[in-house]
């Protein structure tokens, strides 16, 4: 049983709100450095702010493809989810 929203599938389901409207929020309330991709994120076009243990993502219409590198399983995913919906070319390195 999970507290809230598995932190197994936050990176994923991260790389899925970059696009969506609005703004989301999630809360990693397990790992303290559950949020490394955040940064190859932006480096696709993703608006995403830390403030602490919250990652507050602005979606945006589309992301532009780049080269990222992943940190762990989870964060290959959510890079590979966003690439796919990149426009342009997304190379994920370190899988």
């Amino acid at each position: 049983p999970f507290p809230a929203f598995p932190t197994d599938l936050q990176a994923q389901f991260m790389g899925l709100m970059t696009m969506a409207k609005g703004k989301s929020r999630i809360t990693e309330t397990i790992f303290e450095n559950r949020f490394m991709h955040v940064q190859e994120l932006a480096r696709l076009g993703a608006h995403i702010t830390l403030s602490g243990q919250t990652a507050i993502v602005d979606g945006v219409p589309k992301l532009k493809g780049a080269p990222v590198m992943a940190t762990d399983l989870r964060a290959s995913v959510s890079l590979v989810i966003a690439g796919l919906a990149a426009e342009g070319e997304t190379t994920v390195n370190r899988v």
